[in-house]
């Protein structure tokens, strides 16, 4: 198949219990030649105990079709175990894939988690294959070693920058309007509870008699992606 994931706010990313982790904020898969267009995407705050989990990935492992093309620019992840990941096999399943614009924060990331990196994990690098522009890597304990993985090895910002030739890449973090924002602050700022419960308490409430625009998707989504500066 081919298509479009735009302007989408996944937030808090979850298990479904203690034996099925999960946490997987954006999976693309079985993508044809026409490709996908993944962008202005915001994924935060993942709540999952898998912290090997990507708030973005493009596969072709188990794939009908392969995962052939695919163009992500301006995504935000934020706060998640992982960043953006890229598996299949270059040059057969995976043939265009573009990466540009993109901001991927991690807060939190237990390096000793396969793989050990915390931006992105992609196979061998190939500039026939992949294009790397104008994306901001930060990870708050600083630059380690291990902040990509490419093929069977971890790189540094630097080594990352020898290898890819990234043009205006950028290893600072990310001046975002207002990322503390949630659900719970939303609520609080249209006169209710500051609490996940007291939001979907109200939204319940949603009916043909009793509908409040504050309490769509598509007033949180903005109220989110403000935060930033989406």
């Amino acid at each position: 198949v081919s298509g479009e994931v735009t302007n989408n706010v996944v937030l808090n990313g979850s298990d479904i219990d203690s034996a099925n982790l999960r946490g997987w904020g954006i999976y693309v898969t079985n993508i044809n030649s026409s490709g996908v267009d993944v962008a202005n995407n915001l994924v935060a705050n993942e709540a999952s105990l898998n912290k090997g989990a990507f708030g973005i990935e493009h596969t072709a492992t188990n794939a009908v079709a392969g995962a052939l093309s695919g163009t992500y620019d301006n995504n935000v992840i934020y706060n998640w175990g992982r960043g953006l990941k890229v598996t299949g096999t270059t040059g057969t399943d995976l043939k265009d894939i573009s990466i540009t614009g993109n901001k991927i924060v991690a807060d939190t990331v237990d390096l000793t988690v396969s793989p050990p990196m915390a931006a992105v994990s992609m196979p061998t690098f190939d500039a026939s294959v992949f294009s790397f522009a104008n994306n901001q890597y930060f990870y708050n304990g600083g630059n380690p070693a291990n902040l990509f993985f490419t093929g069977s090895s971890v790189a540094s910002f630097d080594e990352w920058l020898a290898l890819t030739s990234e043009a205006g890449a950028s290893n600072s973090a990310p001046a975002f309007p207002n990322p503390s924002r949630t659900i719970e602050s939303y609520n609080a700022s249209i006169g209710g509870g500051a609490s996940l419960t007291s939001f979907l308490n109200e939204a319940r409430k949603q009916s043909k008699s009793n509908w409040r625009d504050e309490y769509t998707a598509q007033e949180v989504n903005d109220y989110m992606r403000e935060g930033f500066g989406l």
